[in-house]
Order: C-alpha cells, then structure tokens, then sequence
C-alpha cells in the first residue's frame, strides 16, 4: 500500500496510491459498516430481552452507546474519507455515497460524523458518573434516575454537540483546489467524483480543536478517576457483595475503561500528530489514510468489548435462534 506525492509546492500535486491499497480500503470499509451494524443490533435486541434486575439502571446507556455506534459507522460509511496536510491546511476527501450529491451534502455528512464522534466522547463520563452512583451511592439512584436529571444530561451533551458541529461547519469549507489521486500502477485518475473540504484561514479551528481536546480530556480523566473509585470500593466492601456481583461489575467497568480506548488510538493520537504538522507546516503526511483504515472499526470493536464483557448481554445474544425467546437476569 504505498503512496507517493510529486512536485511539491504545486497546486496540482500527484498523489500515488497503489491498487492493493484501494481494495483493501474498499472491502475494510464495507466488512467494518457491516460489522459495526449487526453487531450494535445484536446488541439492543439482547438488552431488550434482559429481566428484573439486570443491568436495571444502565439498560438505557447501554442502548445509546449502540445507537451511537450505529450512526457512526453509517457516517462513516457515506462520507469515506480520507485526511491529510495539503495546501497549508487539514484536507479532507469525501469519496463516499455522499459525494455523488450537492457539494454541500458532503460537508453536512462530514458534519454528522464529527457530531456522532463527539457524542461518544461526551458520552463516556456520563456512563461511569452513572455507575459510581449506581455502585457506590445508591441512595442516589432514585434522584439520578428522575427524567429532569435525565433531560438535564442529554441537553447538556447536545449542546456540546451542536457546539462541535457548528464549529466543524465554520471551520471547513468546500474547495475545488486539489491534489490529482492516481492509481500508482497505471496512472489513472481516482476519486473524480469526488468532493473535497479544507480549513478556512480563521480561528474556528483552532477554537474546535480546543474543544475537542478539553471534551477528550475530561472523558479520559473522568474515566480514570471513576474507575479508580469504583475498584476501591468494591474491594473496600467485599463483605457486601456477592462473589458474581464484584465480578460482574469488574467486568462492566473495565468494558467501559475499554471503549475510549480505540478511537483515541486511531483517531484522536494520529489526529494530534497531524495537527502538530499542520501548526508547523513542516510538509506532506499520509498516516491518517492509514489509520482511518483501522478507526472505521470503532463501531464493531465497541460492540465486541460490551458482548465480551458484559455476561447478561452475551448471554441473551447466544439464545438467538435458539427456540422460544427467554429473558435474562443476573445479580448485577
């Protein structure tokens, strides 16, 4: 998969990229839309069919971060993007389904990714604020669980959304100025239905990267410092819960320690590298139309780490096709 780019400095710079490459990035996409669909389904129809008290308080969070997966790798799926350094700003190519539409089309899709990529983060502190409630302070939970609360959160995490998308939509524009995609083996032209975004020459990114940073950061410090108080107190109260609760809720909660964890890996870490190459306009890099080849699998990596972690969902999900539906509880 080897990318080459010719005559720097011009305008019109040849941007090489061989054929194994571009099935390879064709088929990934395809098997991790897939993946990251039916595996999210699989998901919200097993929770669905869960009983009494199992996973009583965290169904609903559950179920959001599945549907939140879902519309992310439908975002991704359409636009099929690829990032780069061009022309002194951050470039992106839109080749998907949407680009065949209204130039503008490919801006709101690249905009619903961004909004769906800050959900997830935004949601994050919210699942373990939830669970050390839930674990630690239960006498809690009834004032947690009452819908203004409710209302309350969900409001909070749509303005930050809304914020992140309205600064993607003034931070990035349309252009018609751009690098020539070829096909390294024959040199023909790729993407030419293709739609292609660029920074604008304002502070509207510098300030939406802010944010992005300040909403990853709080997830992760949150994550840390919730976890933390959770493994303390259950191994403070052993005496209290039964050996398959502790299990279980160690279990859960390295589940949700776990989920950040990709997309900061193949997304946000290559992102912050990029955008040290682009403050110091040091030259061309291609890494991110690589780890975009692994970021596209969030959705299903997501959705592997709650079946595998948490036991009343796997469980519910093996009983498909297994005769009469059943429900399912369990001590946690």
């Amino acid at each position: 998969m080897v990318m080459t780019a010719d005559q720097p400095g011009d305008s019109q710079e040849v941007y090489q990229f061989s054929r194994a490459y571009l099935v390879f990035r064709d088929v990934n996409g395809g098997l991790a839309w897939a993946s990251g669909f039916v595996l999210n389904v699989l998901i919200i129809t097993g929770i669905r069919r869960l009983h009494g008290n199992s996973l009583r308080n965290f169904r609903g969070l559950l179920v959001t971060l599945s549907v939140l997966d879902i519309l992310y790798a439908f975002s991704s799926g359409i636009t099929g993007m690829g990032f780069q350094y061009y022309n002194g700003g951050f470039f992106i190519t839109v080749t998907g389904i949407v680009a065949l539409g209204p130039p503008e089309l490919s801006l709101y899709g690249y905009n619903f990714y961004v909004g769906t990529f800050g959900a997830f983060f935004l949601l994050q502190p919210v699942l373990f604020f939830c669970r050390y409630i839930i674990i630690c302070v239960p006498t809690k939970v009834p004032m947690m669980t009452k819908p203004s609360v409710i209302l309350g959160g969900f409001s909070c995490m749509f303005v930050l959304c809304a914020a992140d998308v309205y600064l993607s939509s003034c931070a990035y524009t349309l252009t018609t100025n751009h690098p020539r995609f070829e096909v390294a083996e024959t040199g023909e032209e790729l993407f030419e239905q293709a739609r292609f975004l660029i920074t604008r020459p304002s502070s509207y990114h510098k300030v939406k990267l802010a944010l992005m940073n300040t909403i990853t950061l709080a997830s992760l410090c949150f994550t840390v410092y919730c976890s933390v108080k959770i493994f303390a107190y259950l191994h403070k109260n052993e005496s209290s819960f039964s050996e398959s609760t502790r299990k279980g809720q160690r279990k859960l909660t390295v589940a949700l320690i776990l989920q950040p964890i990709f997309p900061v890996v193949t997304g946000i870490l290559p992102l912050y590298l990029c955008m040290y190459i682009y403050m110091q306009q040091i030259g061309h890099f291609y890494f991110l139309w690589y780890s975009i080849l692994l970021h596209v699998w969030q959705p299903a990596v997501s959705a592997v780490i709650t079946i595998v972690f948490i036991t009343p969902v796997r469980k519910a999900i093996r009983s498909f096709g297994c005769g009469a539906p059943k429900v399912f509880s369990s001590d946690f």
